[in-house]
C-alpha cells in the first residue's frame, strides 16, 4: 500500500489536538512557545537555500528529542515542521490541513483571562 502523507499528516494533526485539549494552560504555553521556536528556526534555516526540508528535518529531530525526554511541549517541534510541510502547497487537500494546523494554533491560546 502506498504511503499517503496527506492521511498521516491529518491523523497527525488529530493527535497533536487531542494532546492540546488535554493539557494545562502552562503547557499550552509551553507547546507554542515551542511552536515559535520551531517556525523561527525553520525561517532561519530556509535563508540558507529556498528547501524548506533542513527546517522539518530540524524540528523533527527536536521532536524526537523532546518527546523521549517526556517533554509535554514536544508537540510544538512537531507542529511546526508540519507548517513547514503544509506551506509547500504541494499536498493533496493542503488547505484542509491548513484548515487543521490553524485550529491547532488557536487551541494553544490559554483558556482563562
Amino acid at each position: 500500500m502506498e504511503r499517503d502523507e496527506t492521511t498521516e499528516l491529518t491523523q497527525t494533526l488529530l493527535q497533536s489536538l487531542s494532546v492540546i485539549a488535554e493539557s494545562d494552560d502552562q503547557t499550552r504555553l509551553r507547546i507554542k512557545n515551542t511552536y515559535q521556536s520551531g517556525l523561527m528556526l525553520s525561517a532561519h534555516l530556509a535563508l540558507t537555500g529556498d528547501d524548506a526540508r533542513p527546517g522539518i528535518r530540524t524540528c523533527l529531530a527536536w521532536y524526537r528529542a523532546a518527546s523521549e525526554a517526556n517533554e509535554a511541549a514536544s508537540v510544538g517541534w512537531l507542529l511546526a515542521a508540519i507548517d513547514e510541510r503544509i506551506n509547500a502547497r504541494d499536498l493533496r487537500d493542503w488547505q484542509a490541513l491548513q484548515k487543521l494546523l490553524d485550529d491547532a494554533h488557536d487551541c494553544l491560546t490559554p483558556t482563562h483571562h
